[in-house]
């Protein structure tokens, strides 16, 4: 596993051991979670993907068109 992820998934227990220890719900912390949960997919499938880049951004490797 990437040491990126290995730290983050740290941060996270942290993070939920410490809302635990000061009494915060679950509940109270759902909706936060979720509204996070979009972009924080958005980069890990990024990272994922290696950077890839979709749609055709440089057009020099398109055939030129003729003109008659």
């Amino acid at each position: 596993m990437n040491r990126n992820y290995v730290t983050l998934v740290a941060l996270a227990v942290v993070l939920a051991v410490a809302l635990a220890i000061a009494g915060v719900s679950f509940g109270a912390v759902l909706p936060f979670a979720v509204v996070l949960m979009c972009p924080l997919m958005m980069i890990f499938m990024m990272k994922g993907m290696g950077g890839m880049h979709g749609g055709r951004a440089d057009d020099s490797e398109q055939p030129k068109e003729r003109k008659s």
